[in-house]
């Protein structure tokens, strides 16, 4: 199939984009260079994935991927797993307090700015934004490494539940990074769009929409989306392949690491049972604990396809051993206790809702993220849509990333990408609040609209739940001064006001109106438009895209008209006193006469006599006149933006704070990576040295035995 994506695209001479697909747990690059396909990058153990952590060493040194996650159990404080999930999210957060009560061992306390959470780390803090950053900066380097080129480009996986919150600070994790994000996109989307653009060829066969449930049970959340595929006909007999995202519905804390959770408790509650007195007990032991989540989940993963496994750790917690057996059924009956199985079936249902559509009407049921392969949980899709098998055409571990890098083609200006119609849907319901936080002024405005009998709310639905996106709203209103508006979330229904996201303050309509107004030649027809255009970005952020202030006048303007000469004579002499008036009057009579004679005497005299008189009765000349028109008169406003929110953004000098933090450790880790190759150069040299010395015969025959022992000497001292 990717040999098919090498045909299709068609790059011109600009550098690589990359997709990243960022998952709580794991990351995967996919890259795209002029003149190849879409390959996943290889990290440096040549990987196709990597985890998603990034930490320090004991000697503080910056790790990435699987070397910052194979220290969880030497050094669990320093690793900043699951980073991702605490983007945007407050310290009181439900992702913050199931981090605590899971036992990880992290002390978060609050940003004064931001108010969202972040790690304490040693006499300091690391933002989320930043571990994020770090795993990003990873991603760009064993991407440049692959490409052997500078990357910039990307496009970035997020989960569609994400508000504008974490949305902005995954943007700031990206740019702390060095990446030019393109575009953000939803996970379950790139799933959807990697798998539309390789069956593109099926859909034209097929008369109705290809209904595709995508259920993806991942690290920490649980998402299904439903989506139509179709192909539409487009320019000359060729079709163009469309999907449409119909539904998606998650449960945001629902993951695999609940059944990581299940697994270690298993192992703790076993060793415990085992060692009953063993003091202190094991869970106050970092350690151990980090040891035994690295083992639960590995075993979890066995689980899936063994009914039992056999746990073997030595010297675990206080030189004694843990040696027990783990079986499939007690891990899904303690997660059957805990409700896990069963909260897998409201998203399915609430999916089928929004679509409009029944279980009958679902044509593929496609298995992605890596807890799906629990048993159980696929048993309970099998059952919900009542089917003996579902579909697992789509490799789950990489069709995010596939699809993502396809996007970024899409979106970048490098490549030229067949044509495929992506239609998202942003699943939050978004209100708007226009006016002011003076009463006074709201109690005035509310009296104007009594009078001219209307009845304005302030409190709008802007954007309903599932709205297509990037899209673009215009709100247009009768306004002479500045307005101030306000975003929120609202329930799905639109009509309760929930969490606010921002507001905007349109200024500039109160000096526009007096502005024109000071015109003499022009008078107001009417009051004045206010028009603000809302919108949806393709990275589903919230924004002003257009302000501006429309207002008809009518304007008395100078113009120039043609007339007679002789009109032109009388309209002059209107401008004198009445005396010479009169005296013009007979001037002008009396040429008249002289002027008609002579024509009569050319006539009688010359064949050409009529053309003569004829140019000089229609001889014309300007004249200025005073006229009216109607005019519109547009002026831009502007838009300022307030953020608001459970969280804030980083501040631009947060950001540029970060970039150099990040900056320097970037090159440190040159430093000591050129130290190493330096190294590891000198000692090749002092071994095939060292080698020539004690046994070349052309050495020999041009050196005495004393000095190849002292030079082997030498080297060997060099070596240690």
């Amino acid at each position: 199939m990717l040999a098919s994506c090498v045909a299709l695209l068609l790059a011109s001479a600009q550098g690589a984009v990359i997709g990243i697909d960022l998952g709580s747990r794991f990351l995967k690059v996919g890259i795209i260079q002029p003149g190849t396909g879409i390959e996943l990058v290889l990290n440096e153990a040549t990987k196709r994935k990597s985890s998603a952590v990034a930490g320090f060493n004991a000697e503080e040194e910056r790790i990435y991927g699987d070397e910052s996650y194979n220290l969880l159990g030497k050094l669990p404080e320093k690793q900043f797993l699951f980073s991702k999930m605490l983007l945007g999210k407050p310290l009181d957060s439900p992702e913050v307090k199931l981090l605590k009560e899971l036992g990880y061992p992290y002390e978060f306390i609050e940003d004064e700015e931001s108010k969202g959470a972040q790690y304490k780390y040693g006499n300091g803090t690391y933002k989320p934004e930043e571990a994020v950053a770090f795993v990003l900066s990873y991603a760009k380097q064993i991407a440049e490494a692959h490409a052997e080129s500078v990357i910039k480009d990307c496009v970035i996986t997020v989960p569609p539940y994400w508000r504008h919150e974490e949305r902005t600070a995954m943007l700031a994790a990206a740019q702390i990074a060095g990446l030019n994000v393109l575009s953000l996109m939803h996970d379950s989307t790139a799933f959807a769009f990697k798998y539309g653009f390789d069956n593109e060829a099926v859909f034209a066969k097929e008369k109705e929409p290809t209904n595709v449930v995508f259920y993806d049970l991942g690290a920490t959340s649980y998402k299904v989306s439903l989506v139509s595929f179709a192909s539409v006909a487009g320019k000359k007999n060729k079709t163009t392949g469309t999907m449409t995202v119909r539904g998606v519905a998650w449960d945001m804390t629902l993951g695999g690491w609940l059944f990581d959770q299940i697994v270690l408790d298993l192992l703790v509650e076993q060793f415990k049972e085992k060692h009953p007195k063993v003091e202190p007990p094991i869970e106050s032991s970092p350690k151990a604990m980090g040891k035994l989540r690295k083992e639960a989940e590995r075993v979890k993963d066995i689980l899936s396809a063994n009914t039992m496994y056999k746990v073997g750790i030595q010297a675990l917690h206080m030189d004694r051993d843990l040696l027990c057996v783990v079986s499939r059924a007690d891990m899904e009956a303690r997660a059957e206790k805990l409700g896990h199985f069963e909260r897998l079936k409201a998203p399915m249902a609430e999916v089928l809702a929004q679509a409009n559509l029944t279980k009958a009407q679902v044509h593929r049921v496609e298995v992605v993220g890596g807890a799906t392969r629990i048993p159980r949980v696929k048993e309970a899709a099998k059952e919900f849509f009542e089917r003996e098998q579902l579909d697992g055409s789509l490799n789950g571990d990489e069709a995010a990333a596939f699809g993502a890098t396809l996007y970024a083609a899409k979106q970048s200006t490098s490549f030229r990408l067949r044509e495929f119609t992506i239609t998202d849907a942003y699943p939050h319901a978004i209100g708007i609040r226009m006016g002011t936080d003076d009463a006074a002024e709201e109690a005035e405005a509310e009296a104007d609209a009594a009078a001219d009998g209307t009845k304005k709310s302030k409190d709008k639905l802007l954007f309903k739940a599932n709205t297509k996106f990037p899209h673009k709203k215009l709100i247009t209103m009768s306004r002479a001064e500045d307005l101030h508006v306000s975003l929120g979330y609202r329930d799905a229904d639109g009509t309760s006001t929930a969490d606010p996201i921002a507001s905007f303050n349109i200024s500039g309509v109160s000096a526009a109106v007096e502005r024109l107004s000071k015109d003499p030649k022009k008078k107001a027809l009417g009051k004045p438009k206010l028009s603000v255009t809302f919108a949806l970005s393709p990275s589903g952020l919230l924004e002003v895209a257009k302000s501006e202030l429309a207002l008809e006048m009518l304007e008395t303007y100078d113009d120039f008209e043609l007339v007679p000469a002789n009109e032109t004579d009388d309209a002059d002499s209107n401008e004198t006193t009445a005396a010479a008036d009169g005296e013009a009057k007979t001037e002008a009579e009396t040429a008249a006469e002289e002027l008609v004679k002579a024509a009569a005497d050319l006539d009688a005299n010359a064949t050409n006599a009529s053309n003569a008189t004829a140019s000089n009765a229609t001889k014309m000349t300007r004249v200025k006149v005073e006229k009216e028109r109607k005019r519109v008169h547009y002026t831009t406003l502007k838009a300022e933006a307030t953020p608001y929110g459970l969280t804030l953004p980083m501040s631009e000098t947060l950001v540029k704070a970060a970039i150099a933090r990040n900056v320097k450790l970037l090159e440190g880790e040159r430093t000591r990576a050129y130290n190493a190759e330096a190294k590891n150069m000198l000692e090749a040299f002092i071994i095939e040295t060292r080698s020539k010395v004690s046994s070349d015969e052309e050495v020999e025959k041009v050196s005495q035995e004393e000095e190849r022992t002292q030079i082997a000497a030498d080297f060997e001292a060099s070596e240690d």
